[in-house]
């Protein structure tokens, strides 16, 4: 049997340099901003399963309309369709606090009934301001994170799934209120649930290395290049490629060139035929060039993911410089493109190589697109498992 209990969600605004985690549906992303410290013990115990990958692979099992969407207790084989429960580590100490209240939006973890210190795995996001129950009941659930971006439309659109009772065989047994898309299915697969890809802390910095890094915006706030690459020790020159019907040009900034005030850096740009660099918009990869002896990590802001799907309709014919915010293969990203990809490239810095995909070589049987790999010395996505997500950028060329 699921775990009894609600799980409990705080409203009120987390530290300023707050741990975020990314929850990746079947539905969307959830990012959820974590409590790390007004709930320290129940953060550390989320973080917990996150960093030892417990909650991939798990699915939403208990919706209740205008109350709770929970999850975190069980996980899904999506080759087998053999459903498991979560591995739990050891109980938390509940952290409750009336400063922290179950209103909508806020997440908190589930607990046994009548016994206030048993969160383990399981964790719910309040669809209601559930204040004046679960604040007063077995010592009041403990909020510890709460619902940012446009998550709660994802919250919401799972919670509008119709609900059924399903008995997942005797080592988990009848689970009630478990969300299911049925449309055109006889039977329950990974499919049919409200799955949960992965969850994973979201970096608040990227590194960047000396040297050129070819990095990305997968959100959907705006970098702008003034302010963040202002520091004229530390960067020498960033670039954007715009892409568009006539080929497309660069896009430039140079932080010295700025920094001489006037039109230094326009007259420049206009002078090379390129661009002044402004923006790196949603989707958007860039080139950073680092000054020798000025590596180090670069606060980025995030706000809500780019996608696979949604990168498919801001990609042009031709090359594009792109960028996703979620945790993707290269092959994941080249199938999600509707109109097709030629090829797709990675820079490696510290090998000052390049990681190359091309969905026709991988189409053809055995080790075709191993042995091009090989043979033009660039680096396999495949097997090095190079996984393209946050902070990431990469040329992808399309028909």
């Amino acid at each position: 049997m699921f775990r009894a209990g609600l799980l409990c969600l705080c409203a009120l605004a987390g530290p300023i340099h707050a741990t975020t985690v990314r929850v990746e549906t079947v539905l969307g992303v959830i990012d959820i901003e974590l409590f790390d410290t007004a709930a320290p013990a129940t953060v550390a115990n989320f973080l917990n399963y996150v960093q030892n990958s417990k909650f991939d692979s798990t699915f939403f099992h208990r919706s209740v309309a205008g109350f709770v969407l929970q999850g975190g207790g069980y996980s899904i084989n999506t080759t087998s369709n053999v459903v498991a429960a979560v591995p739990t580590f050891a109980p938390v100490v509940n952290e409750y606090s009336a400063t922290r209240s179950n209103l909508r939006g806020t997440v908190a973890m589930a607990k046994l009934g009548s016994s206030p210190d048993s969160a383990t795995s399981q964790w719910f996001v309040n669809l209601a301001n559930n204040a004046t129950n679960l604040d007063f009941q077995n010592g009041g659930f403990t909020v510890f994170g709460k619902v940012i971006g446009n998550g709660m439309a994802v919250v919401d659109a799972i919670a509008k799934l119709p609900v059924y009772t399903v008995n997942f065989g005797a080592t988990v047994g009848s689970l009630t209120g478990v969300p299911l898309d049925m449309a055109g299915a006889s039977s329950i697969t990974a499919a049919n649930l409200a799955t949960v890809n992965r969850v994973a802390v979201l970096p608040s910095a990227v590194n960047a290395a000396a040297g050129w890094n070819l990095l990305g915006n997968g959100s959907d706030a705006p970098l702008t290049v003034a302010s963040m690459f202002a520091d004229a020790q530390r960067f020498v020159t960033v670039w954007k490629w715009v892409a568009g019907s006539t080929g497309g040009v660069w896009a430039f900034y140079s932080p010295v060139l700025a920094a001489q005030g006037g039109s230094i850096l326009s007259d420049y740009a206009a002078g090379k035929g390129y661009q002044v660099l402004q923006s790196i918009d949603a989707g958007e990869g860039y080139w950073l060039n680092v000054a020798a002896n000025q590596a180090g990590s670069i606060n980025q802001p995030y706000g809500n993911a780019v996608t696979t799907a949604t990168l498919n309709t801001s990609l042009k014919s031709g090359w594009n410089l792109a960028a996703i915010g979620t945790t993707a293969s290269a092959k994941q990203v080249c199938a999600a493109q509707t109109s097709g990809v030629t090829s797709l490239w990675a820079w490696d810095n510290a090998q000052s190589k390049w990681f190359f995909y091309a969905p026709n070589l991988d189409a053809q049987a055995g080790t075709v697109l191993s042995d091009y790999i090989l043979s033009k010395s660039y680096l396999d996505f495949s097997a090095q498992a190079k996984p393209l997500g946050f902070g990431q950028g990469f040329w992808v060329n399309r028909p």
